[in-house]
């Protein structure tokens, strides 16, 4: 049985703007629904009957005051307590209300006369404005059974037995093939987003657009891609429990989005990665350096490389070739997932003296080929998505308390117009960028600029360009990484005999 929450007045349901559906107080069960369309407000009754959620519409919160609906929760709870289904005494309101109607009929029907000289109290207008009310509660009446039929015939099974069993069935169909990560992803997902407004053990058929809607829309104005990701999985999700039975709402996907479309005017933009000064690179992989530990050995390897976060921190020995200076990433680690693409990355001889540097520093006895590259000290693993925001946390403390300046991203500016801390994406790839098209280096007309975006992984934009040209420009990005390589570690005398 829901919990009785604190009691609101008509003001503070009336001030209420944000959609979805909130306790009122009360009466146990008593709530206030508000729809996202002309932000329309329902006072209904939420219960559980036979180990199944399901609701009462009572009546718009504008066409009935806050006491009738009282008065009917309180109706409906008694139901309860005596073990009948609410939806009986809804049923016989109806049966009621339309005997009502009739003997309003019969009782106007011989008043013509008195009423004739009275347009505004013409018997046949209230004989069809009765018999219109009439008509709609008949229809709401026969609504409501065929949900509950429909509700009826769907399989009972909990939300998060359906998810774990969606889940398996998206590894069976062999969609993280390419991702291995990609089932602990969205069963994290699930459980922080889903599971924290939904409670698990909820039966799958009678949650609705509504609550999967608070579960996106608290995430939608913070997290860009993250909500995107939500959004997308519930959608597939329910698609599959209405074809195996545990769902019945076929407009799902349709009522999502109408709830979801104030929120996607203001969906948070997510905007550039704040990056490092080409100007500061010496500097900053100087300090990494001279920090000495595996994350920041494996930021160096990234910036060197212009590397992505996921393809340096899951490096395994094997994807290195040293002899010839190439590493080979897995189709698994990179960011798009299209076989016919280059995911060779040139490594400088910088590159290739850091890696040997790591095997003789950090492995004892040897590298093992399947081994991380980077791994973390506690055990085998690669190192975690936080390893370089942690590390570059700790690094504008130590700078900080040395009277220096933190490594921001002066052009890029937070909510309070303070500079944001720069981050290992934006820092290893934006700054790479930036510094080979350098006018003040005198870079641009120095290096071929699709060499350039080879070297990121980039594909080229154009598909029919991309069908004729098969060219790798070897020799071009092999220029373009060593000259990077060099101006990187001008500061760090170990790597001048490079």
């Amino acid at each position: 049985m829901p919990k009785i929450a604190t009691e609101l007045s008509y003001l503070d349901i009336k001030n209420m703007d944000k959609c979805g559906t909130f306790a009122i107080g009360y009466v146990s069960g008593l709530s206030i629904r508000i729809s996202s369309v002309g932000a329309r407000k329902t006072y209904v009754f939420r219960y559980k009957f036979d180990n199944k959620e399901s609701y009462i519409k009572i009546g718009n919160f504008h066409h009935i005051d806050i006491k009738t609906a009282i008065d009917d929760a309180y109706k409906y709870q008694d139901c309860l307590d005596k073990g009948l289904d609410p939806k009986i005494l809804q049923k016989v309101n109806h049966a009621r209300f339309r005997t009502d109607i009739l003997s309003m009929e019969q009782s106007l029907h011989g008043q013509e006369l008195y009423f004739s000289n009275r347009s505004n109290r013409n018997p046949q207008y209230q004989l069809d404005q009765v018999r219109s009310i009439a008509s709609n509660a008949d229809d709401d009446v026969v609504k409501a059974k065929n949900k509950e039929s429909n509700s009826n015939t769907c399989k009972i099974i909990t939300i998060e037995a359906a998810v774990y069993e969606y889940l398996d069935y998206l590894e069976a169909m062999q969609a993280f093939e390419n991702n291995r990560r990609g089932y602990s992803e969205r069963k994290g997902m699930v459980k922080n987003h889903i599971f924290n407004k939904i409670d698990p053990s909820t039966i799958l058929s009678s949650i609705e657009a509504t609550d999967f809607n608070n579960c996106i829309s608290a995430i939608w104005s913070k997290h860009a891609s993250l909500s995107s990701k939500l959004y997308n999985f519930i959608i597939n999700f329910i698609d599959w429990a209405t074809a195996n039975n545990y769902y019945d709402d076929l407009m799902f996907k349709s009522h999502l989005k109408t709830l979801m479309a104030p929120y996607r005017k203001r969906k948070a933009s997510s905007g550039h990665n704040p990056c490092l000064d080409f100007k500061q690179i010496p500097y900053f992989v100087k300090v990494l350096w001279e920090n000495g530990s595996i994350s920041a050995m494996c930021f160096i390897f990234s910036i060197l490389t212009a590397a992505r976060s996921q393809a340096v921190r899951m490096l395994t020995w094997k994807q290195l070739d040293l002899d010839n200076c190439l590493w080979h990433i897995p189709l698994e680690n990179d960011k798009s997932k299209v076989k016919d693409r280059i995911r060779t990355i040139i490594l400088s001889p910088q590159a290739v003296a850091l890696a040997k540097h790591i095997n003789k520093s950090f492995f004892a006895d040897g590298a093992d080929s399947d081994s991380f590259v980077f791994k973390q000290k506690t055990n085998k693993n690669c190192l975690s998505d936080n390893a370089f925001r942690s590390l570059i946390l700790n690094l504008n403390k130590a700078q900080t308390g040395k009277g220096l300046e933190p490594f921001v991203d002066k052009n890029c500016l937070d909510e309070a117009g303070r500079p944001r801390v720069i981050t290992q994406h934006g820092t290893a790839r934006s700054t790479f960028k930036t510094w080979s098209k350098s006018d003040e280096l005198g870079n641009l007309s120095k290096f071929n600029q699709e060499a350039v975006e080879i070297c990121l992984l980039h594909s080229r934009n154009d598909p029919l360009r991309g069908a004729y040209d098969r060219s790798t420009l070897v020799m071009e990005r092999n220029k373009v990484m060593s000259a990077w390589g060099k101006y990187c570690c001008s500061l760090i005398p170990e790597f001048k005999f490079v």
